[in-house]
């Protein structure tokens, strides 16, 4: 029976990296074509770029998505470090002998050393393998992931396709820059989430009513809502210099960069309710779609309309912020019925979560005046320093005191040790 139960899966494991390859090869194909056809040959070069990315990040998402199931997440987690270090470095190497093709090109070689990273250590080595029964199950199954999958990229794409059609390629290439940081700062926190999330699933199991879930979902929610700011403003004050120091000619992506790691604080408030509606016991992904397909319709429209009235990239970027926060909003509120009693206690909640935000606009406020009237860059710099340890040190210890933060992390440790993750 052992046997057959390993045979089964690793025909399902060949089956399913068939049909998201071949699908995923199909959307690249079109991009391909669209990128040929439309545009001029400095996009067009970008569009095949882009269009690798999309083949090389599905291979890797695979692995990935594997890990996860099998638990692996010592081996993600080095994988995710290993393309937070390669991508500065091959950025900087790569950009002043591609240019605006740079962040692509260090993208993709990212991506494929991850992909052989994860092939090492988690030794699958998936084979192309078609059967017409089990790939129409298979197909049958997939169809609503698949849905979500492509409203999600469309959203996460919105941004640099508008671009890409109302910009220069240098603009594109100054606000891929900064996303691509952002994206690696959400790669580096998605491993916690990672490992937290089969940590939940478990616990829904034994929740039976709305305190139970509430009782879930506050703790590692308020952890998330109150750390994140402070990573991220630590973030606010290295990325200058980063830039300055090793990629000057990307100094105008400074501002787009510390607009854009907003989405990441909205999305982390969010994600335990995401967590919630996937649970097997709850099962409303569809609500989850319904805020992607809400985020997109909202990016694409107001990127278009600010890119038309003659706005910048600051304003592209306060678009994708904004469509984050009607994303987690959608899901807060399609998620509330199952976790929370009433209005009144919705309200305290939501409060809890916010609570570090004014005083995280507060530091983004003075690291802006600094910058702005200090000129000397030793007072400038160190004043920005003693400014964050000024917020992080009275966010952490009121996080702590409010959820036992040490308690809670020892606790979440001691599962996935259990787990021998």
């Amino acid at each position: 029976a052992a046997a057959g139960d390993a045979e089964r899966q690793e025909l399902l494991k060949n089956l399913a990296f068939t049909y998201e390859i071949g699908l995923r090869i199909l959307v690249c194909a079109i991009v391909a074509a669209l990128g040929i056809v439309m545009f001029e040959e400095r996009i067009r070069i970008g569009v095949l770029l882009v269009a690798a990315n999309l083949l090389v990040d599905k291979v890797c998402l695979l692995y990935y998505g594997i890990g996860t199931a099998t638990k692996k997440f010592g081996v993600l987690s080095t994988g995710n470090v290993i393309g937070a270090l390669t991508a500065g470095l091959l950025t900087i190497l790569l950009v002043r002998v591609l240019d605006i093709y740079a962040q692509l090109a260090a993208l993709l070689g990212v991506q494929m050393l991850m992909t052989l990273f994860y092939e090492s250590r988690l030794k699958l080595s998936p084979r192309i393998h078609y059967d017409r029964r089990e790939f129409i199950a298979l197909v049958k199954m997939g169809i609503p992931f698949v849905a979500l999958s492509l409203i999600y990229y469309c959203w996460r794409a919105s941004d640099r396709m508008m671009i890409a059609v109302f910009m220069d390629v240098k603009m594109l290439g100054i606000y891929s820059f900064a996303a691509l940081a952002v994206q690696l700062v959400v790669s580096l926190l998605n491993d916690f989430q990672t490992a937290l999330q089969p940590f939940v699933f478990e616990r829904t199991v034994r929740a039976t009513t709305r305190a139970d879930f509430y009782a879930l979902m506050r703790k590692p929610s308020v952890v998330f809502a109150y750390v994140t700011p402070v990573i991220l403003a630590f973030l606010w004050l290295i990325y200058p210099q980063f830039v300055m120091l090793f990629v000057p000619e990307y100094e105008e992506s400074i501002w787009i960069f510390r607009i854009l790691v907003f989405q990441v604080y909205i999305g982390n408030i969010g994600m335990m309710v995401n967590y919630l509606l996937r649970a097997p016991e709850i099962n409303k992904q569809s609500r989850i779609a319904w805020s992607y397909t809400a985020a997109a319709l909202m990016s694409l429209g107001l990127i278009a309309w600010f890119l038309r009235s003659g706005f910048g990239l600051g304003a592209v970027a306060s678009a994708v912020v904004g469509s984050h926060c009607v994303a987690v909003a959608i899901s807060l509120l399609a998620a509330q019925k199952y976790y929370l009693e009433d209005w009144r206690s919705a309200i305290r909640y939501y409060g809890q979560l916010l609570a570090p935000a004014p005083a995280f606009a507060l530091f983004c406020g003075a690291i802006w005046m600094i910058e702005s009237e200090v000129s000397d860059s030793l007072l400038r710099t160190t004043a920005s320093f003693v400014i964050f340890l000024v917020f992080a040190s009275p966010v952490i210890y009121s996080m702590n005191e409010k959820v036992g933060l040490l308690a809670e992390l020892a606790e979440i440790g001691l599962a996935m040790r259990k787990r021998n993750v």
